[in-house]
């Protein structure tokens, strides 16, 4: 009687190859499994996310030619690379500076402010396309500066570009600012830090995973570190 040397597998030589072999494959597939979670974690992390204001307006004060953008009882910008000036009592034209072909055209008296397009800044020359803001005006007349004019918007955001860490404040398809003044930290992939350099005790932080913004007081910016957590009722979207 002939007797197999193949150890446990009590079957031919090619057969227990085969079971090795099957074996390593079976190894294998769980390095497999964790590169594809791997690389869908990748895609599903934002490129981008968006601040959704539902109360956002750019406050001018004729007398001391001070103009600031505002969100959520918040300042956003003090008016940097802005350019106002007042053609009459009631008529005001206004630009950022990296604007080409057109400027804004505030009508006090009317309530009313417009896109102009193919005019002169300054002049009453050009097309005007009324905008879909509210002007809200408080004081003066015809003849009399207001004492400060509002421009609310119902399309107001601020977006924020994570590879080149950039962010622009815009309404009505326009960059109203390139917010050279804000501090940005990125703490993890989902979580971040963002702040008008001027902000004093507070900053928000923007989770991109829940899609949730929190107002943090008396935190410390750039790290998990204590502070008083409050969400704000402004939607984040990401890209």
């Amino acid at each position: 009687m002939r007797y197999r040397r193949w150890g446990i597998c009590d079957r031919s030589f090619r057969e227990c190859k085969r079971r090795k072999g099957g074996m390593k494959s079976m190894k294998k597939i769980p390095i497999l499994f964790v590169f594809l979670i791997l690389v869908l974690a990748a895609l599903m992390l934002a490129s981008s996310f968006r601040l959704n204001f539902t109360d956002a307006y750019l406050a001018y004060v004729p007398s001391s030619k001070t103009l600031q953008i505002a969100a959520h009882g918040k300042v956003l910008s003090y008016g940097t690379g802005w350019i106002v000036q007042q053609v009459q009592p009631y008529l005001y034209h206004m630009r950022l500076s990296t604007w080409q072909g057109f400027f804004w055209k505030i009508n006090t008296s009317q309530k009313k402010v417009f896109k102009t397009t193919n005019g002169q800044f300054g002049t009453n020359v050009g097309h005007d396309t009324q905008m879909n803001v509210t002007l809200e005006v408080i004081g003066g007349s015809n003849n009399v500066p207001p004492t400060r004019f509002l421009i609310r918007f119902h399309d107001a955001y601020l977006i924020y570009v994570i590879e080149s860490q950039s962010i622009q404040i815009a309404a009505q398809s326009t960059v109203l600012s390139y917010a050279n003044d804000w501090n940005k930290a990125q703490i993890y992939p989902y979580l971040f830090h963002i702040r008008l350099a001027t902000w004093q005790g507070f900053y928000w932080q923007v989770n991109t995973s829940r899609k949730e913004l929190v107002e943090i007081r008396n935190g410390t910016f750039g790290a998990i570190a204590g502070g008083t957590h409050s969400t704000l009722p402004i939607s984040v979207t990401t890209q």
